[in-house]
């Protein structure tokens, strides 16, 4: 695949085409380029992947503090156009965020994804080394369960598939997934980490 170029969009053109190929990727409309061009004027992150011509990814983030009052990056959308997914795009993405976040003396990353996707949860725990800090059940109002992950960007390094210890609560991404992650949280256990074959590891703290 040839090079990826990841900048900032700083038109209201380009930003509108940000919404059209999250618009593609997610098959409903989600942002539009008002909102687009709010956020990007008031400091927050909002980025187009570029192959030559071509807008090939886009993602949308804005500042955020946690309940400690700590600032954080919160990385609200990112779509990956189909032909180019599976190809490292979204990594280079996340690795932008990154830079992006250091240069503004930021030093976490927030967002929310699916534990029901297994590959997501790989990517996001294993690959990035980001922590879960909660599990949110209906997080949009309409049974979307999500986790809330935050990624510490200084020490930030992909983690080994987590071996379960003994005590260890282990929840497979199947139909009980959200019965089983939400005991094994109220009982104290926290998400250590997913393995390959999509078993979330979690061990009490």
């Amino acid at each position: 695949m040839s090079t990826i170029e990841i900048r900032e969009a700083r038109d209201v053109a380009t930003q509108s085409a940000l919404c059209d190929l999250i618009e593609d990727v997610w098959e409903q409309r989600l942002v539009i380029p008002e909102m687009l061009r709010a956020i990007a004027h008031a400091g927050g992150y909002v980025t187009g992947a570029h192959r030559g011509d071509q807008l090939v990814a886009a993602s949308v983030a804005f500042l955020g503090r946690n309940a400690a009052g700590v600032p954080h990056l919160h990385s609200h959308i990112t779509g990956v156009a189909p032909a180019v997914q599976s190809h490292g795009v979204g990594y280079l993405v996340k690795q932008h965020q990154r830079s992006w976040c250091l240069e503004r003396d930021i030093h976490a990353i927030e967002w929310t994804f699916d534990p029901a996707i297994a590959r997501n949860a790989w990517f996001n725990l294993q690959r990035l080394g980001a922590d879960v800090v909660s599990f949110e059940q209906d997080f949009y109002g309409h049974g979307d369960d999500r986790f809330v992950v935050r990624w510490a960007l200084d020490d930030a390094a992909p983690r080994d598939e987590p071996a379960a210890e003994p005590g260890d609560r282990r929840v497979p991404i199947d139909d009980g997934l959200r019965d089983g992650l939400a005991s094994a949280i109220a009982e104290g256990h926290r998400v250590v980490g997913v393995t390959r074959v999509g078993v979330y590891v979690l061990r009490r703290t």
